[in-house]
């Protein structure tokens, strides 16, 4: 039969027993779709969905620059031509087409893939495009029209840092740690949900010390607040804030060289009860859940020295006993200036 193609001309040819090809790989016959060939490389219909086992690749382009295929149960869409790009585009619902992003494979280096939105194109996450993210060409806007907005770091102990330029360098604006808010560079506001499970019957002797937080040399406290947030279950607790320049002081000692500075003994304390300076009273005996304890006089600050300064919270007096609680939360909030 192989002198038909040198012979036949201008005709429909039909066979009435099946045709073979020799010396053909498999797959590589397709005509509008509609031809190909089966493993023994007999020409066949092609069905109206084609099968491609894993890594068998559909290659695009004169030069091969595109590839789609499995491999491992993994879809892949690649662009192999250095520096070009893949780019998705959709109805612009104007009877046009538009590019809603693209890989950008000429401005991406190795290891920093950049994916490009262009302006005015719109990020839109939930069933309602309740967050909508896009750039105007002048201006970012994030948008949210339903719900709360939460930003949680997993990484302990890391922190949310705002920067932004000014003239050759980044300044940083604002920080938000586990502890707290800074400021720029200079004012702090830390705030501490202190679990509270200490007693002792010495006065001014460590319940605990507040952890990870230190007040550097040379700063200025312009405020201290306290707020019971949970009562303890002791009938009577009472405690005091203190700060000393020595770090980890056990509970149940004494405190070593301590500034009060909430308390009986800090004169500028006041409470939601009283503007007479009192201890922070955290047992059941008093009705002092959700009362608040902070300096009444910020015009007179405190003046921290030239040695950093760690927190405690202690034992106020000589009634608490010495049988430990088992529930009590104190929420304190300490405002400085300082630079560490």
């Amino acid at each position: 039969m192989k002198w038909i193609g040198q012979y036949i001309q201008d005709f429909i040819t039909r066979f009435r027993s099946d045709v073979y090809l020799e010396d053909i790989s498999t797959g590589t016959i397709a005509s509008g779709g509609d031809l190909g060939l089966d493993s023994n490389n007999k020409i066949v219909k092609a069905a109206s969905s084609v099968s491609y086992g894993d890594d068998d690749k559909i290659i695009l382009g004169d030069g091969n620059d595109g590839e789609i295929y499995v491999s491992s149960d993994d879809l892949y869409i690649r662009n192999v031509t250095t520096d070009k790009d893949v780019i998705f585009q959709s109805d612009d619902s104007s009877g046009g087409e538009e590019t809603y992003f693209f890989l950008d494979g000429s401005s991406s280096g190795a290891g920093s893939p950049k994916t490009v939105w262009p302006d005015g194109s719109t990020i839109a996450l939930g069933s309602g495009n309740d967050h909508v993210s896009f750039h105007d060409g002048s201006d970012t806007y994030h948008l949210i029209t339903t719900g709360n907005v939460e930003w949680q770091n997993f990484d302990d102990g890391e922190d949310y840092i705002f920067k932004t330029l000014d003239g050759a360098s980044m300044n940083t604006m604002l920080t938000i740690s586990k502890r707290g808010l800074a400021v720029g560079s200079g004012k702090h506001i830390i705030t501490v949900d202190q679990v509270i499970r200490f007693a002792d019957s010495g006065d001014n002797t460590v319940i605990v010390e507040l952890a990870d937080v230190k007040i550097p040399a040379k700063a200025i406290i312009t405020n201290v607040a306290a707020i019971v947030n949970t009562l303890s279950n002791l009938a009577t607790h009472e405690v005091n804030i203190q700060m000393s320049a020595t770090s980890g002081t056990a509970a149940d000692s004494a405190i070593s060289s301590g500034t009060e500075l909430l308390g009986a003994g800090a004169a500028v304390t006041e409470s939601t009860d009283s503007t007479s300076a009192s201890d922070i009273s955290l047992g059941t005996s008093a009705d002092d859940l959700k009362d608040v304890w902070v300096l009444g006089q910020v015009r007179n600050p405190i003046r921290n020295g030239t040695s950093d300064q760690y927190l405690y919270v202690c034992n106020a007096g000589t009634g608490n006993g010495t049988t430990n609680s088992t529930v009590g939360t104190l929420t304190i909030i300490v405002e400085y200036y300082g630079i560490d």
